[in-house]
């Protein structure tokens, strides 16, 4: 049977070579650097059948699966543990450096797209952070103001799909900004103040700016799966044919 084949080997060489893997692999099982399952296959499936569009953070793990397919060659290929019978893996889990480039260090802790490698990111991510700053500070002067007193129903402002509101007794409606809402008693209504409407069209138009870049480099590391897919299905094999003797060895 197919099971059988894999157990036996009437090759007395072949059986003395995955001994001597074994004996190599059995004073670094603490070192070995894989941590995850890595199946890749259903993402690459996905890109190759263009099913669905993979998520962010179904990328963010295909990083992290990278990351360790290049550990896993690091660990192989250094003197320092001194592998000589691993030659085929080690050409194995080579992934062509076009595809190690495009994700590495492509997302934070978070499995955000990252600031410090995406400038343009970066640059978005601040003017909103700065946009919404200047909003907040704008709000808490209306609210401080002597004007607004006794136009106001609740202390602080409320967020309602993107803009911030004041919280206004009904009878104050008129003059101060854009309704966006009521309460359910609708003694209370959510206004928008003049004052911030420009600013909160300006993080909303920001806001689309980042999207449109994060698809873009979402888009383009898409792209490079497709075209390194059969490397990475490779590596991975390559890197299941070391798993299996590190499990010999710590068996």
């Amino acid at each position: 049977t197919a099971s059988a084949a894999l157990m036996f080997n009437e090759d007395v060489n072949v059986v003395k070579l995955e001994y001597a893997k074994v004996a190599e692999m059995g004073s670094k099982l603490e070192t070995f650097p894989l941590r995850s399952s890595m199946d890749v296959e259903p993402l690459l499936l996905n890109i190759e059948t263009n099913k669905s569009p993979p998520t962010r953070e179904d990328l963010a793990k295909f990083t992290d699966n990278l990351e360790q397919v290049a550990e896993t060659h690091a660990f192989l290929a250094s003197e320092r543990n001194g592998f000589t019978l691993f030659d085929e893996q080690i050409a194995g889990v080579q992934l062509p450096e076009a595809l190690v480039d495009r994700f590495k260090g492509a997302f934070d802790d978070e499995e955000e797209l990252s600031a410090d490698k995406f400038p343009t990111i970066k640059k978005l991510r601040t003017a909103i952070s700065s946009l919404k700053s200047s909003v907040a500070s704008k709000m808490t002067q209306l609210l401080s103001s002597q004007q607004m007193k006794e136009k106001i129903a609740d202390s602080g402002y409320i967020v309602i799909e993107d803009r911030y509101c004041l919280m206004l007794k009904n009878t104050y409606k008129k003059g101060v900004g854009v309704v966006h809402g009521s309460s359910n008693t609708g003694r209370t209504l959510y206004v928008e103040p003049f004052e911030v409407v420009d600013m909160t069209n300006e993080i909303k138009n920001t806001q689309g700016l980042l999207r449109a870049e994060e698809n873009r480099i979402l888009f383009e590391m898409c792209q490079s799966i497709a075209e390194y897919r059969e490397e990475v299905r490779a590596a991975v094999r390559a890197i299941a044919v070391v798993d299996v003797v590190h499990a010999k060895a710590k068996l």
